[in-house]
């Protein structure tokens, strides 16, 4: 007789599933030759509830424990969450402001880059904004150049994973049948 539960999940260090698991990795299976199982799990991974269910799809996936802790959110049996990569976007980093850094001197180029900063309009009749040697009376308060700014950032995903170390998840397909207490 074994030692383990109809049902029961380990982790195992082999790259082949033991007599009597089977892979986690979410496959049919016909439900006539493992009815223990079926009784079990049902069609919560899927399946048609018929002739076939399906294993838990541990691949890729780190499992969490269903239930809902102290100020948590609730995790029901089964469901799937989470992402491999995700793209961040202005609406979803923390709010923060960026330093801009001027000089009183005159302006010197109309090319914002690297090592200019912004810089005084030119009194005389021709300045035209923070990055101009005098193209226009500096009379009034002037808006930023547009190329006074740049967009930084490509928005591409990226991977969204703590480190981890991939081993093989098995079912137990046969054994002890848990009873309920």
């Amino acid at each position: 007789m074994s030692d383990w539960y109809v049902g029961e999940i380990r982790i195992f260090a082999g790259n082949y599933a033991p007599v009597g698991w089977e892979f986690c990795d979410g496959r049919n299976m016909p439900i006539y030759n493992f009815e223990a199982l079926f009784a079990l799990i049902g069609v919560t991974y899927g399946g048609d509830g018929q002739t076939t269910f399906k294993l838990p799809n541990l691949n890729q996936t780190l499992p969490i424990g269903q239930g809902q802790g102290v100020g948590m959110s609730n995790r029901t049996l089964g469901q799937r969450l989470g992402e491999a990569a995700t793209t961040l976007t202005a609406a979803t980093i923390p709010a923060h402001q960026h330093a801009i850094f001027s000089t009183k001197a005159d302006a010197s180029s109309v090319n914002p880059g690297p090592s200019m900063q912004l810089a005084a309009i030119e009194q005389t009749p021709t300045a035209s904004n923070f990055y101009d040697n005098g193209a226009a009376p500096a009379t009034a308060i002037k808006a930023f150049s547009a190329s006074a700014l740049n967009t930084a950032g490509g928005s591409l995903s990226h991977e969204n994973r703590m480190p981890s170390l991939a081993l093989t998840y098995i079912i137990a397909t046969n054994g002890i049948f848990p009873t309920r207490p």
